[in-house]
Order: C-alpha cells, then structure tokens, then sequence
C-alpha cells in the first residue's frame, strides 16, 4: 500500500501485487483517512468486503513498494464489454519538480498490472481529478499507449451528505398515491434502459447490484377498485415509476422519475429513503453530478449534499484497436 516514504529500491520500484481479502478491512481503513480524495477505491474496497461481487469479479493490486504514500489499481470497475476497466488511486507527497520521476514511476506502476494490456481499450473508472491528470500527461506522451484516442465519458463532482447534514434524510414524507419498495432483479432491464451511460455497463451488471446493494424504488398504488388485478403468484405486478440505487463504488444514483410522474417530489424521497439505509450501513453517503446539471447540482445541494472533489470516466484506445470494441455505440463514444 506503500512504504510511507521509504526510498523505493531499483528492484522493487514498479512491481504490485493482488491484495488478499484478509487484508482489505485494513486498506478500507487507509482509504477511509484520505477521503474525499479516495471515495470510489474506498467505496469498492468495502463492497468486496461487503458484498458478492460475482458479476466484475474485483481485484485490487498494491505497489511492493513506492514513494507514494498509498498506491492501488483496482480492475475491473465496470462491465463494458470488450473494454478494459481499471480505477487508480495514489496518494503523495511530493514537490512539483518531481514530476517528472513520479510520471515515471507511475508509468511503471501501470505497466505492471498483471493482465491489463496497454495495446487495447482502456476505460479509466472513476478517477479523481489529480490522478487522471497525471494519467494523461503519460497517455498524450505515448508513455503507455501506442497513438491514443481518448474520450471524455463523464466530468462530475461528488457530493457528499455528512452527518451533521443528514437530519432531512430522518424526516421522510411519503408522497400519496405511490408507495415505496426496492427494486428486483426483474427491474434490472428496465433500470439499465433509462440509464444514460448504459453502453459502459451490462444489463447483467444491473442484475447483480440489484440483487446484492440496497436500492428504493416508488411505484404508483393500484386502486382498490382493481384488486383483482393483483398478481396471486407473487409475479412481478408494476414496474418501478422512480428509482434510485447503490453501486459497488460506493454511490447512489442512477436516479431517474419517468416524465409523466415528475415533479411530485419522488426523486428526493426516493433519494433520501436510500440515503438513510446506507447511512444505516455506516458507509459514506455520496452522489456524482455531472458539473454541467445545473439542475441535478441544486436538487443535491437542498437535501444537504456538499460539494466535494471532482472525477472522472474517460476511455482510451489505441487507433488501431478501435475494432476491439464489443457495440457500435461504444466505439462511437471512443471516436468522438
């Protein structure tokens, strides 16, 4: 996790290793003192402690020995097909005319990754902002990657509700004529169908975070008038008219309230039901918003949600493995 400042030797320098999980809870410690900066390495780290993960099948990778302070790839983050997917996260001291030693150190740190090839796409999960710069510094020098092609999937900060701001998430009121459950493995499509960034997860994916992380969902009550209808067997009986839920990096989101059922206010009770089950959990209780959602920024910030650190998705690929890529439309988010 790093040698807290020791001189790293020419033999060691650039090496990692995969963690055991026995040794997760006490990186899930280190991870939790340098928050903001580590929300989704810590969010990750705890879902694998927490959490069947089954569907990424996460590893986390350590440096031997570095002078960062802590340094971890974890891979894969995500279930893009045909896409390699890695979340990085280092911690440092060091003063600006390093640079260039820690550029090279880090490029080394890259390289060493068992199983991931710098010769094929790369979707860079989750990184925060200072981290991701760095990465591109070596990207755009041709240090990892062979002529990239890069695309900026999403630019966001986290907001995240302390204690101290989570009074409101105690004082839900419901909203007549819906009522609340969560969601089931039988929404995962219908959830995976109105997400935005869907070409980068599986409707698998969705499958299994519903079925192992805390969600809530609200749905329209049905009239006493048409009991009848009801389902006898315990079949699916309504689909879900608002949603939100947790990822295995530690968010909530994916929200969304279908059109014709907006502004009843089933966005912020689903938002804060969920945020009082994970706060429950005594997990951080965090959101990204793209910094361009004016809207979404204001709706966060009313229920307490403070801004944070930014992050960043971005993809890469050599231009000459474009063709790697599994669905048109990602290979369209790679070209643009």
């Amino acid at each position: 996790m790093g040698a807290g400042g020791t001189k790293p030797s020419s033999e060691t320098m650039g090496i990692v290793k995969e963690l055991s999980q026995e040794c997760l809870p006490k990186l899930r410690d280190i991870l939790e003192s340098q928050m903001p900066n580590s929300l989704v390495a810590h969010g990750f780290v705890s879902s694998l402690i927490q959490y069947d993960l089954q569907e990424l099948r996460t590893q986390v990778f350590v440096a031997l020995e570095t002078s960062f302070r802590t340094f971890l790839v974890l891979t894969p983050t995500s279930s893009w097909e045909g896409v390699q997917s890695i979340t990085v996260y280092y911690e440092e001291e060091r003063q600006p005319e390093e640079d260039g030693l820690a550029d090279e150190e880090l490029a080394k740190l890259m390289e060493s990754v068992p199983g991931l090839d710098w010769t094929k796409p790369v979707y860079l999960y989750g990184c925060n902002h200072y981290v991701l710069t760095r990465i591109r510094r070596l990207m755009n020098s041709g240090r990892l990657m062979a002529d990239p092609r890069y695309h900026s999937v999403s630019q966001v900060h986290a907001y995240v509700l302390s204690r101290e701001d989570s009074d409101e998430a105690s004082q839900i009121r419901l909203v007549e004529g819906y009522t609340l459950g969560r969601l089931t493995p039988a929404h995962a499509e219908w959830v995976h169908d109105h997400w935005l960034y869907k070409h980068t997860e599986t409707k698998d994916f969705f499958w299994g975070i519903i079925s192992n992380f805390p969600s809530v969902a609200a749905f329209e009550e049905i009239p006493a008038e048409n009991e009848m209808t009801r389902p006898k067997d315990g079949v699916l009986q309504s689909l879900p008219v608002a949603w939100i839920l947790k990822y295995p990096d530690g968010a909530i989101g994916s929200t969304f309230t279908l059109p014709e059922h907006r502004r009843k206010g089933l966005a912020r009770l689903v938002s804060l039901s969920l945020s009082r089950k994970v706060g429950d959990l005594c997990s951080p209780v965090f959101v990204f918003v793209d910094d361009t959602n004016t809207a979404s920024i204001e709706f966060h910030e009313k229920m307490g949600f403070r801004r944070a650190c930014p992050f960043i998705w971005e993809t890469y690929a050599p231009s000459d493995a474009l063709e790697e890529l599994a669905s048109g439309e990602g290979r369209d988010m790679l070209q643009a």
